[in-house]
């Protein structure tokens, strides 16, 4: 698995000519270093001056924010083997036989299925990152003011990562049944479009603390 490699060893097998891991589990890996940056954040604001002197559904707000983040991390490190697995499905498909019209019919129903799963899974790593996005309005208030660059940093790069999954969503898009295609295009855009919106907020909230 992927995900049980050093950093070198991940690193190392990107870095090569193998086009998997590719941008999809690169995407999901930034994702979960993101989440686990925020993370970090709250760590260091449970149990200080400022979070003991909240009220209390404050804090329950606050512990209820850290468990969907931890949730974000394994949601993410999931998918990071996920879509490589999804790439050598796509791959397995495209090799099969087809010099019969049996055999193309075959061949052509399997490339359909690789690539419906080839679009959800990014889409996945783009779900998990608004979600996580959306749930962390109102934490700076009540947290240690020297970790805000760490907070916004991991904002940033859940961005990334669903921008990094958009695009891999979007390359698949013309090989999909049609109408795979346009649902899917519509609900990337959806999802760009509250990132754009979730991301400019919180950035903007983490500045007046840095």
């Amino acid at each position: 698995m992927l995900v049980n490699k050093t950093i070198e060893e991940f690193i190392s097998e990107v870095n090569s000519s193998s086009p998997a891991p590719g941008g999809g589990s690169v995407s999901a890996l930034v994702g979960a270093l993101g989440s686990s940056l925020v993370a970090m954040y709250t760590h260091l604001s449970i149990g200080k001056k400022k979070y003991r002197e909240a009220p209390v559904e404050i804090q329950e707000q606050i512990q209820s924010q850290m468990d969907a983040l931890q949730a974000s991390i394994k949601d993410f490190m999931i998918c990071v083997d996920r879509d490589t697995e999804v790439y050598n499905l796509v791959m397995s498909a495209y090799k099969l036989p087809k010099e019969t019209e049996e055999q193309q019919a075959v061949r052509n129903e399997a490339i359909y299925d690789a690539i419906e799963k080839a679009i959800a899974s990014p889409m996945a790593i783009m779900q998990h990152g608004v979600a996580i996005l959306e749930k962390l309005d109102n934490m700076l208030p009540y947290g240690n003011k020297n970790a805000a660059s760490d907070f916004a940093v991991g904002v940033i790069l859940i961005e990334a990562a669903i921008q990094g999954a958009a695009l891999n969503v979007e390359i698949n898009l013309s090989s999909a049944r049609s109408e795979l295609g346009e649902a899917s295009k519509k609900q990337m855009d959806e999802l760009l479009e509250k990132t754009a919106t979730l991301k400019d907020k919180l950035l903007k909230d983490a500045k007046n603390y840095i």
